[in-house]
């Protein structure tokens, strides 16, 4: 399962000195890196080395992506680690990070290990690993067909159809279904159904981002509030919910709340299927 790869291998330190990041490196400390090594593009693949699996690259972005694979010095819960960069359209000008792809050892790894890990997108699952992505945080680009480009580039990686075409399976393999939460159409990335045993419930920040509000805490009086052009809402975690009518939670520092909460303060429609899955309609 070897990759076609250059041959050109460069360490970590090199490599830090000459990508713009945007977002820091999620396991720096956890993982020791050997080396890296720039990937071969040209034939629109890449192929894994400890894990079966490709990486197809629409055409559209092969002529402004340089991709690195890290050497791991053997921890066993991660198997792959690939990084994404944009190269400029001059040519010139440093690669700035767009994304980093992880595939991890299933079978070693802490049930909680993304509770704590929230920088951390899960795209894809099978039996023995989890496909994992660190997105970019927003840049503005001076160059207005740098900016425009890099910019479509990181809306891909942040959807979960993408992912669809992205990654490929040996055949025989296939990926477990997972509690999803879609909203007009497009399911979001990673795992954002809490199921517990008083109700199901969906991050807070990240729904309500994506659908547009600002989501702002404030330390007086410990409270929340979301807002856009016709809503602005406000309330605390430990409100009753028979006053508020909805129920949140904080689970591991994160604020989650029920279906109630999309459907009684946002009037959207709201439905959730026998398997925990829920469509959210604005």
């Amino acid at each position: 399962m070897k990759s076609l790869i250059s041959k050109r291998v460069i360490t970590s330190a090199i490599l830090a000195s000459s990508i713009l990041f945007n977002h820091s490196s999620v396991f720096a400390s956890e993982f020791n890196i050997s080396s890296v090594t720039e990937i071969d593009l040209s034939n629109g693949e890449i192929t894994g080395e400890n894990v079966e699996f490709k990486l197809i690259l629409p055409n559209k972005w092969t002529d402004f992506i340089i991709s690195y694979r890290e050497e791991l010095n053997g921890n066993p819960k991660l198997l792959e680690k690939i990084n994404f960069n944009y190269r400029p359209v001059d040519k010139i000008s440093k690669p700035i990070a767009l994304m980093d792809f992880y595939i991890f050892n299933k079978n070693v790894l802490d049930d909680n290990y993304f509770d704590y890990n929230e920088n951390l997108e899960v795209v894809l699952e099978t039996n023995d690993h989890i496909f994992a992505t660190a997105l970019t945080n927003s840049i503005n680009i001076e160059n207005e067909n740098d900016n425009e480009l890099y910019g479509n580039l990181v809306d891909d990686f942040k959807k979960s159809s993408f992912y669809n075409e992205f990654i490929k399976l040996p055949q025989g393999t296939e990926s477990l279904d997972r509690m999803t939460l879609t909203i007009d159409d497009e399911k979001l990335l990673g795992r954002n159904i809490l199921k517990l045993d008083d109700g199901v419930f969906i991050p807070l920040r990240k729904s309500c981002e994506y659908l547009g509000f600002k989501v702002l805490w404030s330390a007086i009086g410990n409270r929340i509030n979301i807002t856009n052009d016709d809503i602005n809402f406000s309330f605390r975690v430990s409100d009753d919910a028979n006053s508020v009518g909805f129920t949140s939670i904080n689970h591991k520092g994160t604020t989650y709340v029920d279906t109630l909460f999309f459907s009684n303060i946002l009037n959207y429609e709201v439905d959730t299927d026998e398997k925990y899955n829920i469509t959210i309609i604005t």
